[in-house]
């Protein structure tokens, strides 16, 4: 699976996170937590998997775990922190 940029999110110090995701059912479902989280201040890149249930996510010091966390629960998905 490819990673998914955000093209507006600063060059720098970034740091990978990764969280557990419950709730998707199809290759959609990935598709628009990618989106939701490059939509994400200070999010570079994020990968979801769907076998798994994991997404790999790289932040820049300016993300925020709760406001991704948030955004994602709102699309009606659950999203827990691993890393």
């Amino acid at each position: 699976m490819r990673w998914r940029k955000n093209r507006s999110a600063r060059r720098g110090d970034s740091r990978e996170a990764l969280f557990e995701v419950t709730g998707m059912s199809c290759g959609s479902c990935v598709a628009r937590i990618e989106e939701i989280l490059v939509g994400q201040t200070g999010v570079k890149d994020a990968k979801v998997d769907l076998a798994s249930g994991q997404a790999r996510v790289s932040l820049t010091p300016a993300a925020s775990s709760d406001a991704i966390v948030a955004a994602v629960t709102e699309a009606g998905y659950t999203m827990t922190p691993l890393s």
